[in-house]
């Protein structure tokens, strides 16, 4: 396949920049994905193999069988992006924080809200396996998806996404539902894989994020620049990862270790940045 050939996807017109050339970017018996030439985006080509957006109900439950094991250091690592996001959020101390998570899985997310960080947290996710199971441990979750929460308007003062948006075609349509969920000023976090991963890109006719099982459900890999110009097109505002995290200083030693690491955080990230190793893009934005 080579890259220098003409418009790959006829017809096809990008949802960050409006343009409508494509160079073909990989290919794959489960569906083949292509690279806008203006702002590079990449997406699925829109004619490759069509699949159901939820894998079938066994292979669900040996996905996520497999992280039962490492719940408990999940739950510790979404605690702490937790903190991260609501860093930004100014509201009233006396007010229980309301907190969705979309696409929720085993629950890990809404656990280390409602139990490590006090929140009032539930979860959204497809019918399925994720969502019983989620129930049987007693954690407010209901059937929903990204496009369709089932949620009031204005209900939630933070909405978490992590590696969701991804998974449907036009990244706008769930940012518009994220946006009609929260009150102004409540906080997005969300976490999608990096279209500008350089190892990715240089092993793309090999790398898993476009192939086997990511190239059947994956729609979308965005780099930083065209997540933030969609972010800012439906009402946020991008946001930058905090250098100090104002939830851990309040102990010593936890204001200690913060103070630490800030520095070497933040050089890290700029090398991951310049580098183009982001295999993740963490997103924080304030909704206006």
């Amino acid at each position: 396949m080579d890259l220098d050939d003409g418009d790959a996807a006829p017809g096809l017109r990008c949802q960050v920049c409006g343009g409508d050339a494509y160079r073909p970017y990989t290919h794959d018996e489960a569906g083949d994905f292509v690279r806008c030439r203006d702002c590079g985006l990449i997406v699925r080509h829109p004619c490759s193999v069509s699949t159901s957006s939820e894998p079938p109900a066994p292979a669900q439950e040996g996905y996520y069988d497999m992280y039962q094991g490492r719940r408990a250091h999940k739950v510790w690592d979404d605690g702490r992006r937790l903190q991260a996001f609501l860093h930004y959020l100014e509201m009233p101390h006396a007010r229980q924080v309301d907190h969705l998570d979309i696409g929720c899985g085993l629950g890990s997310m809404v656990e280390a809200g409602a139990t490590r960080l006090g929140l009032n947290s539930r979860g959204v996710d497809l019918p399925g396996h994720a969502v019983e199971c989620c129930r049987g441990r007693g954690f407010d979750v209901a059937e929903g998806s990204l496009t369709a929460t089932g949620a009031a308007d204005g209900s939630f003062d933070l909405v978490t996404v992590i590696n969701v948006l991804e998974h449907i075609p036009r990244t706008d349509d769930g940012l518009r539902e994220i946006h009609r969920v929260l009150r102004p000023g409540g906080i997005l976090g969300a976490i999608v894989p990096s279209g500008a991963y350089l190892k990715a890109h240089l092993l793309r006719q090999s790398y898993r994020n476009y192939h086997g099982k990511r190239a059947t459900f994956h729609m979308t890999y965005h780099n930083r620049a065209t997540i933030s110009r969609l972010l800012i097109g439906n009402g946020f505002e991008p946001l930058s990862y905090p250098l100090l995290i104002r939830a851990r200083l309040d102990g010593m030693c936890s204001a200690l270790a913060e103070t630490l690491v800030c520095v070497p955080r933040l050089i890290a990230r700029d090398v991951l940045f310049i580098t183009r190793m982001e295999r993740e893009l963490l997103v924080i934005a304030r909704r206006l």
